[in-house]
């Protein structure tokens, strides 16, 4: 779902969810942008934070909502394949790693 972004509705439209929705959440920005991935379990509440406390807010143009099961692996996925701006930089590992004993 898709909701075009602006201060004064946008809180109205997300009264409309359940308050027990999980969901991956999209921030875009300007030319569409990523500029933040997050996911909740209460959609709903996770959303009024950011509206009273997150900084970049006067950047996004729109929010992607995706309901699922299971919104922190779709997170994470989504933070690797889009790369945002305000997301936290996620390491991985191309090689396994093991820890050696020495006696």
């Amino acid at each position: 779902m898709l909701i075009p972004f602006s201060k004064k509705e946008t809180p109205f439209k997300v009264r409309e969810y359940k308050l027990g929705v999980s969901a991956s959440y999209i921030f875009y920005g300007k030319y569409d942008v990523p500029l933040y991935v997050g996911s909740t379990i209460c959609f709903r509440k996770r959303m009024y934070n950011h509206f009273s406390s997150t900084t970049f807010m006067d950047e996004v143009e729109r929010i992607e909502i995706i309901e699922t099961k299971y919104p922190n692996y779709l997170e994470m996925y989504l933070i690797g394949k889009l790369n945002p701006l305000y997301n936290k930089r996620i390491v991985s590992h191309k090689e396994p790693y093991s820890l050696k004993r020495e006696d």
